[in-house]
């Protein structure tokens, strides 16, 4: 694999204030394997392997960039996904609020719940870039959402650290 996808990679993933452990259960990858791929040290990463992990971290192209995902609205879509089924409906500042303070009103329990098991990851992803402007402060919306789901016990495993 050519050492420059495995710089961007590394790149986006501190970006959005991820760590490897966290990509690596994400995209279901190993941490040492992750780690090959950013260091560039690995030529026989599965193409779909490859693909899911650009996927996830909202880049595309040869070489991979962020352009197309800049275009989306993560936040909104993701708000929008926790509200179909339920009563309240969650706004994009009820989401950005929930994920930057970690604190859920008694309403938007079920939402967030949606949110923590049946939100795709990579619209996850989306929804905690939006809603903060810099890594370390999306490393706080990580561990909120980590609290979050471990507070609510979801079954989605990778989102309980």
């Amino acid at each position: 694999m050519e050492t420059r996808v495995g710089l961007i990679v590394a790149y986006r993933r501190k970006e959005l204030g991820l760590s490897t452990h966290q990509l690596a259960t994400f995209s279901f990858l190993s941490e040492a394997m992750l780690g090959a791929i950013e260091e560039g040290k690995i030529d026989d990463v599965a193409s779909e392997s490859l693909s899911q992990l650009l996927m996830l971290l909202g880049l595309a192209g040869d070489p991979p960039t962020t352009s197309a995902r800049q275009r989306k609205r993560g936040l909104q879509m993701a708000a929008r996904n926790t509200s179909v089924s339920y009563k309240h409906q969650l706004s994009v500042e009820d989401l950005r609020s929930i994920l930057t303070t970690g604190t859920v009103p008694k309403e938007a329990i079920s939402n967030v719940v949606h949110f923590l098991e049946e939100t795709p990851l990579a619209l996850v992803i989306l929804a905690v870039e939006e809603s903060v402007p810099t890594a370390l402060e999306r490393k706080i919306v990580w561990h909120n959402i980590e609290v979050l789901a471990k507070k609510f016990h979801t079954l989605r495993a990778e989102m309980r650290g």
